[in-house]
């Protein structure tokens, strides 16, 4: 944040969520003078999750690793561009930069300047939120059934 604020002074970064590092985090933000610009939120609601993702402009996942990411798919479906890391589970979701960008881990001014380039890029949220309607439950667990019904095609050969 503090490289994106030295190029852009109207951003506002929400981090939601709880855990062992809340204290940690909280100095970092106010020894870099972070203090106007990143605010952490704690623990959220569903209820206010829907609304935090309703009103970002985009939603940044840097996590070292994940599964799948199904905040990612919840952020995609209303509409906003992801930028995430590679971590394992992300590259499964953002598979194109229709719907937002990846960058490597651990590597602070590349995720500053594609932050930026998502901030600058007019995304078409449309297509976004149709992307976004291929991860349903039903459409994923057909996708499921699909692959075992292969696997047993392939045992009875």
């Amino acid at each position: 944040m503090k490289e994106i604020t030295r190029k852009r002074k109207d951003v506002l970064c929400l981090i939601a969520g709880s855990g062992p590092l809340k204290e940690k985090l909280q100095r970092k933000i106010d020894d870099s003078q972070l203090d106007d610009q990143v605010k952490l939120k704690g623990f959220v609601t569903n209820e206010q999750v829907c609304l935090l993702m309703n009103a970002c402009d985009i939603f940044v996942l840097p996590s070292l690793s994940e599964s799948f990411g199904i905040v990612q798919v919840e952020a995609l479906a209303c509409g906003k561009p992801v930028v995430a890391t590679r971590n394992g589970g992300s590259e499964e979701i953002i598979i194109s930069e229709e719907y937002g960008y990846l960058v490597e881990t651990r590597n602070a001014m590349q995720l500053a300047e594609k932050i930026i380039q998502a901030l600058d890029k007019n995304w078409n949220e449309k297509v976004i939120r149709e992307y976004a309607s291929n991860f349903t439950w039903e459409k994923i667990s057909k996708e499921i059934v699909s692959i075992y019904d292969d696997l047993k095609e392939g045992i009875h050969e």
